[in-house]
C-alpha cells in the first residue's frame, strides 16, 4: 500500500516525538534513582552517624558527672544524681534516635553492641557512686566518733583531775597527746596502736593509784565509756579503708567499661561513615550513568530527527517535482 506524503510526514513526526518522550522518561527515571540514593541511604547514614557521635559526647559529659561526684566538687550529691539521671535519659534517647536511621543488619548489630556496653557502663557508674556514698558516710561516722572520743575523755578527766593523783594525770596527758596524733594528725595503724597502748597504760595507772575505791570505780566507768568509743572509732577506720578500696576497684571497672563503650561508639560511627561514603559514591555513579544515557539518547534522537528531516525534505521535494511535472 502506497502511503501519501501527509501520512509519511505524520509518521516521521511521531517517531521524533517518541524519541523525545523516551529521552524525557529515561531522564526522569535517572533523576528519581539519584534522588532515592541521596534522600534514603545517604540521609540515613548521615543521621545515624550524627546521633552516634552525639551519644559519644553525652557519654563524655556523663563521665564528668561521675568524676565530680567522686572528687566532691559539689556538696549537693542529690543534685548531681538528678543531673546524672537526665544525662542517662539523654543517652537512651540518643540510642533510640540512632535506631531510627540504622536499618541494615550490620548497623543494628553495632547499635546493639553499643547498648550492651552502655548498660554495663551505667550499672558500673551507679555501683561506683554507691561505693563513694559509703566512703562519705564512713567519714562522717569517723568525725562523729572522734568528737565523741574527745567528749568522753573530758568527762573522764572531770572524775579525778586536780585531786593529787599525779601518776594518773601524767598517764592521762600522754593518752590525750596520742589521741590527737592518732585521730587528727596521722590516722594510721601505728599511731592507733600507740593510742591503744596509752589507753591501757592509763587504766593501769588508775588501778595502781592510791585513791578511794568509789572514786576509782567512777573513773573506771568513764574510762570504759571512753575506751568503748575509741574502739568503735578504730573499727570505723578499718571500715573506711575497706570502703576506699571498694571505690578504687569500682573505678577500675568503671574506667574499663567507659573505654569499651567509647570504642564501640567509634566502631559504629566509622561504619556509618563508610556506608555514607559508599552511598555518596553510588549516587555519583547514578549521576554519571544518567548523564551517559541522556547523552546517548540525545545523540540518537538528534540523528533520528535529522534523518526524519532529510526524509521529509525528500518527500516534499518529490511531491513538488511531481506537481511541476504534471503541470
Amino acid at each position: 500500500m502506497k502511503l501519501s506524503v501527509q501520512t509519511k510526514l505524520i509518521l516521521v513526526g511521531a517517531v521524533v516525538a517518541l524519541f523525545i518522550l523516551a529521552v524525557g522518561l529515561v531522564g526522569f527515571w535517572q533523576v528519581r534513582s539519584v534522588n532515592e540514593v541521596l534522600t534514603t541511604s545517604t540521609v540515613n547514614h548521615a543521621n545515624a552517624r550524627f546521633n552516634a557521635n552525639r551519644v559519644g559526647g553525652l557519654a563524655g559529659w556523663f563521665n564528668v558527672l561521675h568524676s565530680e561526684y567522686l572528687l566532691n566538687v559539689y556538696a549537693d550529691k542529690a543534685a548531681l544524681r538528678d543531673e546524672r539521671a537526665v544525662q542517662a535519659r539523654a543517652i537512651a534517647d540518643g540510642l533510640t534516635e540512632v535506631e531510627k536511621w540504622a536499618t541494615s543488619p550490620e548497623e543494628r548489630a553495632g547499635l546493639e553492641s553499643v547498648r550492651t556496653a552502655y548498660a554495663a557502663f551505667d550499672a558500673a557508674g551507679l555501683a561506683m557512686l554507691a561505693a563513694q556514698d559509703a566512703v562519705l558516710t564512713n567519714r562522717q561516722a569517723y568525725l562523729d566518733l572522734a568528737a565523741a572520743v574527745k567528749d568522753k575523755r573530758k568527762a573522764l578527766r572531770e572524775a579525778f583531775f586536780d585531786r593529787g593523783y599525779t601518776a594518773v594525770e601524767s598517764a592521762y596527758w600522754r593518752m590525750a597527746y596520742l589521741e590527737k596524733e592518732a585521730l587528727w594528725q596521722y590516722a594510721d595503724a601505728a599511731h592507733f596502736q600507740e593510742f591503744a597502748d596509752e589507753r591501757g597504760a592509763f587504766r593501769a595507772a588508775l588501778i595502781a593509784a592510791d585513791m578511794p575505791e568509789a572514786t576509782r570505780a567512777q573513773v573506771l566507768v568513764r574510762w570504759q565509756e571512753y575506751e568503748s568509743t575509741a574502739q568503735q572509732l578504730v573499727a570505723a577506720v578499718d571500715q573506711g579503708v575497706e570502703a576506699e578500696a571498694q571505690v578504687a576497684g569500682a573505678m577500675v571497672t568503671y574506667d574499663g567499661l567507659r573505654n569499651d563503650l567509647l570504642a564501640r561508639i567509634t566502631v559504629l560511627s566509622d561504619l556509618e561513615t563508610q556506608l555514607l561514603e559508599e552511598s555518596k559514591a553510588a549516587a555519583a555513579g547514578h549521576v554519571t550513568r544518567a548523564l551517559w544515557i541522556l547523552v546517548s539518547f540525545t545523540v540518537v534522537g538528534a540523528a533520528a530527527v535529522a534523518a526524519g528531516a532529510v526524509g521529509a525534505a525528500r518527500l516534499v521535494k518529490r511531491a513538488v517535482s511531481a506537481l511541476v511535472g504534471a503541470s
